[in-house]
């Protein structure tokens, strides 16, 4: 769960003030897919089912 948060800690940051600007799109693609990535995580932490609905 730590390095899920860390990596949508990392995306934002870099879709919001990364240099380049190919890796700070991708970045902010990234970020929404990530947020259910931890979404899930916390559901099963809880003891709940994380479907997975594909990319």
């Amino acid at each position: 769960m730590l390095a899920t948060a860390a990596a949508l800690d990392l995306h934002r940051s870099y879709g919001a003030r990364g240099d380049k600007v190919p890796l700070r799109a991708s970045a902010k693609k990234a970020v929404p897919v990530i947020q259910q990535h931890v979404a899930a995580a916390q559901k099963m932490q809880r003891g709940g089912h994380a479907g997975h609905r594909g990319m």
